[in-house]
This record gives C-alpha cells, sequence and structure tokens, in this order.
C-alpha cells in the first residue's frame, strides 16, 4: 500500500486471556523513519463509526428500500456494520428489529434495546451501526425492517 506522509490512525486491538500487558512488534516498511505512539482513544470517539461508514461506501450490493434509500451491511473484523444511506429528500427513520441475534451484541450507536436500533438519516446523508462478535461460535441474524420517512423540515 503506498502512503502519503501524513499522520495515520492505527486501531490494534489484542486478546490476551490473562488480564496482563504483553509485548506485541508491529512492523512497518518506509524509505523513511516511522514514529508510532500511543494516543488515548479518548480524543478520537467517533473513530469506529468513520471506519464503518467508509466500509459502507465501498459496498457494491446494497438494497434499494425505496424513496432512494439504500441499506448494506458487511464484516470488518469481528464486527458486521449495517449501513443505511438516504439519497432522497425525505427523512428517513429506520428500525431494524433482530428475531433472532445468535453470538453477535449490538453496539451503542443508535441501539434502543438489546435487539432492536433505531436510526434517522436527513436527506443526503448516511449513518452506520453495527455489532460485536461474542465468541468464536457460529452468528446467526433474523431481522425485520420498519420504515418512515417524513417530509424534511
Amino acid at each position: 500500500m503506498k502512503m502519503l506522509e501524513g499522520k495515520y490512525i492505527v486501531r490494534i486491538k489484542v486478546k490476551w486471556t490473562d488480564g496482563q500487558p504483553h509485548e506485541f512488534t508491529l512492523n512497518t516498511l518506509s524509505q523513511l523513519p516511522v514514529s508510532v505512539k500511543q494516543i488515548d482513544a479518548n480524543l478520537y470517539p467517533k473513530f469506529l463509526n468513520k471506519v464503518y461508514l467508509d466500509a459502507g461506501k465501498k459496498l457494491k450490493d446494497r438494497w434499494q428500500l425505496g424513496h432512494s434509500c439504500e441499506f448494506g451491511s458487511g464484516w470488518v473484523g469481528s464486527h458486521i456494520f449495517l449501513y443505511m444511506v438516504n439519497n432522497g429528500d425525505t427523512k428517513w427513520t429506520c428500525e431494524i428489529f433482530f428475531e433472532k441475534l445468535e453470538g453477535l451484541k449490538l453496539a451503542k450507536p443508535f441501539k434502543t434495546s438489546d435487539r432492536t436500533v433505531k436510526v434517522t438519516i436527513p436527506p443526503k446523508s448516511n449513518a452506520v451501526t453495527w455489532a460485536k462478535r461474542t465468541g468464536e461460535g457460529q452468528v446467526a441474524i433474523i431481522w425485520k425492517f420498519n420504515h418512515e420517512w417524513h417530509k424534511f423540515e
């Protein structure tokens, strides 16, 4: 991968089972020196949101839901993201109820219960939420959608 000079954020998550800090190696390859430093994650509270929005924009297959609105989903690591884009002129409220949600836990963005997310997307914008795998077992999802479109004021 070629990169321009600049500052980049690399998210690294490790699963130590004993709760103790361990050493690990992060390799970089560059013609010039590379500086890596740990930062406070609180400085970037919407980091995962940006990661999944970018992944959603790259989805080739999306469901057309009417009113110029689309939905797509995909996996990044141990997370499934749910991407919604509203290309229309009305405000879109998308509620997703998970009849079956095995091996996953919904993240906080837009979560209204352990099995429901509700997102309101203004015209000409997008939104994303996600769920995290809870273990190494299989994942099973059955979802139902409820949509509302309202004149944007």
